[in-house]
């Protein structure tokens, strides 16, 4: 999936960590949709990236402050892939994209994606 939020291709600096969260969520569970309506079943693979962010910072409150301390470190975030036994057999979004965005997350020095509760469960 590709996306380039308004607020990145401005330059402001700061990626929107709710944004963002809310964005990959959704892909993943259109793209899971769309793949099973065609008639594809197996295993697959899923991958996130967050290309040309050198420099910008991660907010990862609901205004965007407090952003994370430092920046991010390289050009492109590129996040493990991750491996779907069977893409037919996914019925909760989340047991795919809350371990992505953990690992996204992480790439800032943040535990954890918040927009999940300490159980898993979507708070977005």
């Amino acid at each position: 999936m590709l996306c380039k939020t308004a607020e990145i291709a401005a330059g402001l600096g700061t990626i929107p960590a709710g944004r963002l969260a809310n964005y990959v969520r959704e892909a993943i569970g259109g793209l899971v949709s769309a793949v099973t309506s065609f008639g594809i079943l197996g295993p697959a693979i899923l991958g996130v990236s967050l290309l040309e962010t050198s420099g910008y910072r991660f907010g990862v409150s609901q205004d965007w402050l407090p952003a994370t301390q430092e920046p991010a470190d390289r050009a492109d975030l590129i996040i493990p892939e991750m491996r779907i036994e069977g893409i037919e057999a996914v019925t909760d979004v989340d047991s795919i994209a809350r371990p992505t965005l953990d690992v996204l997350w992480q790439r800032f020095d943040v535990e954890r994606c918040d927009a999940y509760d300490q159980n898993g469960k979507w708070i977005g």
